[in-house]
């Protein structure tokens, strides 16, 4: 199975491809794409389309995105609650939340990424572990 996890911070989008195999768990993937400009219609067709290129490489079968509030002190910011609505609609497969408390549960880790990665690392890994 390969799941896509991802991590939505201010304007940037964090993604990493997981793939489960018989040996256990491979890292193929991961990057991170900037929305330029949250009220420029050119911008947001352009992180769309980048999505979609993503989406056609990567073959996901399934997404999972770490949650951001709608309401309250840790609520989403525009730029998140665009770039969601994005990934939701470009999806090829399933999209499943989770959240930060169950997030916080996940002690996968993987000595080759950069910190800013482990989020969208741990909901790849929780997608595995859901099967």
């Amino acid at each position: 199975m390969r799941s896509l996890g991802i991590e939505l911070a201010g304007s940037r989008l964090t993604y990493v491809l997981v793939v489960k195999h018989e040996s256990g768990l491979s890292l193929i993937a991961k990057n991170r794409i900037d929305l330029g400009a949250t009220r420029d219609r050119g911008a947001l067709g352009a992180f769309q389309q980048t999505l979609q290129t993503i989406f056609q490489d990567l073959k996901p079968d399934v997404i999972l995105i770490k949650n951001k509030p709608e309401k309250g002190p840790m609520m989403a910011g525009a730029a998140a609650i665009k770039m969601e609505g994005l990934v939701l609609a470009n999806a090829p497969c399933k999209c499943i939340f989770v959240s930060g408390a169950k997030l916080n549960q996940c002690t996968a880790e993987d000595a080759t990424l950069a910190k800013y990665y482990l989020p969208a690392f741990q909901c790849a890994v929780i997608a595995q572990n859901q099967k």
